[in-house]
Parts: structure tokens; sequence; C-alpha cells
């Protein structure tokens, strides 16, 4: 039986409205699967790239520990003096009649720098030498009376005393002559002339500057730890700036028993003596060396980083991976540092690139010269 018109057009619609439902669950299905499928895909397209791509090498100039010589300094500055520098002053006054010196000379001791006008002081010796003569005659003549009982011994002592006062005047007059020859008191070269020919000098006036070149000290100040670094005759190294890369030498001559309390040091003098081209008052870098190592592996300074008071370097393996190395420095100059243990020669360590140098990371070498160092 045929359905009436009125049930057909409802039912129709229904069953359109269900086929559309399938189809768009059908769609929606297939959508998924093929979104799902293009992730999956390009994950592996990527870890597959990943996997692929180099590890980016890092940029460092590099260094190879060698065996050599090695000194342990202590370093300070002074300034040059010379033990012995005096000043001559006149003892006399008088009229300069000769200069036999000028600045620069070398003398000896006992060397005439100046003479003064002597008449005075000349006759004055002759004079006293004259009373001396007669006080003497007189003297005998009452010793003998006083023998044969003729004076009394109050006249014979009167007259010993005279006789030994005429010789101490004869002896002030002897030593004014003397004054008025100046001469050095030590071996030494004039550095300064303070009188001029014909000059009237009084008592007391300078006349020269002497200075013992061989006396030459430097004086340095070492802190109490790195006294126990130091002996008698230990050698040191004295520059100076204004005489550019020359190097003199000198030795500990004395070291301070004493502690300075203010300043925590004990006065140390270096006997440096007469070099050419050393003057008193110079201003001198001094370098005591306290230790030698003559076969030491040697780590170049730049590959040492410090940090508080930790040091440590990068060492590089066979396969170009850096490692940290922590050092302890045993001895160090200004170019190199030895350290205790952990650094063998050959060992290539990293000098410079270090700054953000991870353990393990790949580097590659630059010469030192590139800008990429």
């Amino acid at each position: 039986m045929l359905l009436s018109r009125r049930f057909l057009v409802p039912l129709l619609l229904l069953l359109l409205l269900v086929l559309a439902a399938g189809a768009t669950a059908c769609t929606s299905g297939k959508d998924a699967e093929a979104a799902e499928e293009s992730t999956d895909r390009n994950a592996a397209e990527q870890v597959a790239e990943e996997g692929t791509e180099e590890e980016e090498a890092v940029p460092v100039t590099l260094a190879v520990a060698r065996r050599g010589r090695i000194e342990a300094l202590l370093r300070a500055t002074a300034n040059l003096e010379a033990e012995r520098q005096v000043q001559v002053y006149s003892q006399a006054t008088g009229i300069v009649t000769r200069l036999a010196a000028e600045e620069g000379d070398h003398l000896r001791r006992g060397d005439l720098l100046v003479q003064l006008d002597d008449r005075q002081a000349r006759s004055a010796v002759a004079k006293a030498e004259s009373r001396l003569r007669r006080q003497r005659r007189e003297t005998d003549r009452i010793e003998r009376l006083w023998k044969k009982k003729l004076v009394s011994e109050q006249d014979f002592s009167e007259a010993r005393y005279q006789l030994e006062q005429l010789e101490l005047e004869l002896a002030d007059a002897r030593r004014d002559l003397e004054y008025t020859s100046v001469r050095t008191p030590i071996d030494g070269t004039i550095a300064k002339r303070s009188v001029q020919l014909g000059e009237r000098v009084q008592a007391g006036a300078p006349l020269f500057e002497i200075v013992d070149f061989d006396s030459l000290v430097a004086r340095i100040f070492v802190p109490e730890k790195d006294l126990s670094r130091l002996a008698l005759g230990q050698v040191g190294r004295i520059s100076s700036r204004s005489l550019g890369k020359t190097v003199y030498s000198g030795r500990v001559q004395r070291i301070s028993p004493v502690i300075d309390p203010a300043t925590g040091t004990a006065k140390v003098t270096l006997a440096v003596g007469d070099q050419p081209g050393l003057r008193p008052g110079m201003y001198v870098d001094v370098a005591l060396v306290t230790r030698v190592e003559e076969d030491a592996v040697l780590v170049p300074k730049q590959a040492v980083i410090y940090d508080r008071d930790r040091a440590w370097l990068f060492r590089i393996d066979d396969q170009q991976r850096a490692h940290k190395v922590e050092i302890e420095i045993e001895l160090a100059d200004r170019e190199s540092v030895k350290p205790a243990a952990g650094i063998r020669a050959g060992d290539r360590l990293v000098t410079a690139g270090q700054t953000g140098l991870k353990e393990g990371a790949r580097i590659t070498e630059v010469p030192a010269t590139s800008s990429g160092a």
C-alpha cells in the first residue's frame, strides 16, 4: 500500500539529514587522520635534521705546556743610596789659595782638596816652638839646681808645668796649621764643590760633598710573610727605566732583625756597588731571586683564569674538546707559571677564547694573530 503524500515528505527529509550527518562524520575522521599523519611526519623530519646537524665549535687560541727554567722573584722598588757620603767642612778661617780637586774627581783618603792661606798659622807654630825651646832650657837648669838642693821643689814643679803648657800650645798651633790644608776623609768621588778660589771661608763652612760609589746600596722593605724566602748573599737584579734594558746585579747584605709594626715590613739592604750608569738617588726596580727550578713544567700566564683564591685553565684532548682543570700555582714569573701538579709538558692549553667556554665543549684552533682570537 502506498504511503500517503502527507507522510512521505517528512520521511524523505529525515533520510536526507541522516545521510548528511554520516558524510560529515566520515570526512572529519579522515581529516584528523591526515593531520595526525602530517604532524608525525614533520616531527620525524625535524628529528632527522637535528641528528644530522653538526655541533658548533668554539674558536680559541692554544699554547703548549713546555719544560724550562723558572725563577721565583720578590719584587720591590728603591732609591739608590751611598752609605759612605760625607760633607767636608772648613775647620779654619782663611783665604782659599788653591783648589786641588773638582767635581767628578776620584780621590783617595788624605788627598788635598783645598789649601787656605797658612802664613799666620806657620808663624804661630814657629813662635810656639821658640818658646818651648827656651822653656826646656830653663827647666833643665832648674832641675840641676833642684838636684843640688839650691832651689825648692816648688820652683822645679812650676818650671815643669810651664813646659807642659808650652808643649800643648805648640800642639794647638800645629793643628791649626794642619786645618789650613783641607783633605778628603774617605775614598770617593767629588759630587759637589761649594767653594771658589780666592774666597774667604769661615770655620764650619761647607766646601765639598764626597760620595763613595763602592758603597752604593738599595734598601727595600719586605713584607713579614716573605722574610722566610730571603737569605744573606741572595742575588738581586737592579734595573732602571731611565737606563733601558740594562740589568745590574746586587746581593743581600743585611736583613733587619725587627719588623716595623706600622707597616709589617722589614728593611733589607742590597749591596750594589759602583756600576756604570748607577747614581745615588736613582729610582730602581729590584727583583730578588728566591728560588730557581731548571726543568719545570711551564704554563703561559694567558692560560690561567683566576676566581677569587682559585686558579684554573682549559686543557684540550685528542677529540678537540675542552676540559676544565684546577691548578695550584707553585712558582710564577712575568710570562709563565709552574703548577704544583695536574699539567704535563705537551698538554694543549687555551690561552684566548676562554670566555663562555664550557666543560666538554668542542673547539677549533685559530692563530693568535687572527681577529677571531
